[in-house]
């Protein structure tokens, strides 16, 4: 039964696969040496120094680093101006508050004896003052490794990946080669066959990138006659199996094709397993710090990646809304939009709750199907409770539209 059913039996070859398969870093995890901090980063190209001989990288992954490498680039080098610049806005605001007496409700009447009691106030504000100054001293101390110059100018990271790689980056696919995955890609995504349907909303070529990059898997997995570990913190449901938030692993028919194609297998892990394990494999120590920070990084992508999507979403909910009168309804998303522009995420499946008394309006069928689809993509993290909202307004809105017949 298990040489028919092998692709639910992947564990019995992970060890295998772990000490001896062809190691292929997606974007996004190489791209991590720029998000790294300094001991991280080192810590991680030790582990990747470790794999050397293992090591090969898709062409189209190579593409995909260097267009998203200046961004990172520029993200590090601002960082330090764009939170001074917050951090001096918030006081600024606290301290007008402060002054004026004049906050939300809840703190108001408080506010307002503070404002009498002049000695208070005026200690209060020259210790905000004091350590405003002080918090934004440390941050300019903060020495940043990662300079703008870095971008056109002598890259110490570039540098050190590129030795890395060196003679190990795959050949690009002809013209003829890609159209050709493009025209299959049409097909599979229609079909929902993984991976890459997930990405059928981006413009051409780029909604065939995953695709591109299961192709030349399967094609250095068929020259070279070895297994392949993919290591990615893309877990959407066109690579990877979920269940109750816990990652299963790649897909199960990722993994059947990749071995009728290849008779070798096919696994994937996140970046934080990957170190993990090879850190077993290895013996490389202390890298607790480095999974910490990995963690934190995959979760922030995944929640950047989650507001971008609702967001969208949204955009196109709230003029039906509005159409169909039900403004009470399109108000509330209007502040869902704006959590989500300012980076909260928790918070919106209280107001999704709220959304739900308002859903006693007809002539909303035209919504229907997008909720469905806001539902089928929320399955990452945090966004777990904000679907079960968007199923309980899906459901709403189809029986006001069923006693509207």
């Amino acid at each position: 039964m298990k040489n028919k059913f092998f692709q639910y039996h992947i564990s019995d070859y992970i060890d295998d696969i772990y000490k001896d398969a062809l190691i292929v870093f997606d974007a996004n995890s190489l791209l991590n040496l720029y998000r790294y901090n300094t001991r991280n980063r080192e810590k991680y190209f030790e582990i990747i120094d470790s794999l050397e001989d293992r090591l090969i990288l898709p062409y189209q992954v190579g593409l995909e680093f260097y267009k998203n490498r200046i961004n990172l680039i520029k993200q590090r080098t601002d960082f330090k101006n764009i939170i001074k610049k917050y951090i001096e806005e918030s006081l600024e605001k606290l301290i007008n508050v402060i002054e004026s007496g004049n906050g939300s409700q809840e703190y108001n009447a408080a506010l307002t004896i503070l404002r009498n009691e002049v000695e208070l106030k005026e200690n209060i504000i020259n210790i905000i003052e004091k350590s405003k100054k002080e918090i934004l001293e440390k941050i300019d101390e903060n020495n940043e490794e990662i300079l703008e110059d870095h971008i056109l100018k002598e890259d110490p990271i570039l540098n050190k990946i590129n030795e890395i790689f060196h003679g190990k980056v795959n050949e690009e696919f002809s013209r003829e080669e890609l159209t050709k995955i493009y025209k299959d890609g049409e097909k599979r995504y229609k079909d929902n066959i993984p991976p890459g349907y997930k990405d059928i909303s981006k413009d051409t070529p780029n909604k065939y990138g995953d695709l591109v990059i299961w192709k030349e898997m399967i094609n250095i997995s068929k020259v070279q006659g070895k297994d392949i570990l993919f290591v990615s913190d893309d877990r959407k449901e066109d690579w990877a199996l979920k269940h109750n938030n816990i990652d299963l692993g790649p897909r199960k028919e990722l993994i059947k094709e990749f071995y009728l194609e290849t008779g070798k297998y096919f696994y994937s892990v996140t970046t934080k397993e990957f170190i993990k394990q090879m850190s077993i494999v290895y013996n490389i120590e202390d890298t607790d710090l480095l999974e910490k920070q990995t963690d934190q990084i995959q979760s922030e992508i995944l929640n950047t990646e989650l507001r971008s999507e609702i967001s969208e979403y949204i955009k196109t909910l709230q003029p039906n809304l509005d159409l169909v009168g039900a403004s009470s309804i399109a108000k509330q998303l209007g502040g869902i939009q704006s959590n989500l522009d300012l980076g909260g995420v928790s918070s919106i499946a209280k107001q999704l709750g709220g959304i739900q008394i308002n859903l006693d309006l007809g002539g909303v069928s035209s919504i229907v199907n997008q909720l469905v689809g806001i539902q089928s993509n929320l399955d990452l993290g945090e966004a777990i409770s904000i679907t079960k909202q968007f199923g309980e307004i899906k459901r709403s809105v189809s029986s006001t539209n069923d006693d509207n017949v």
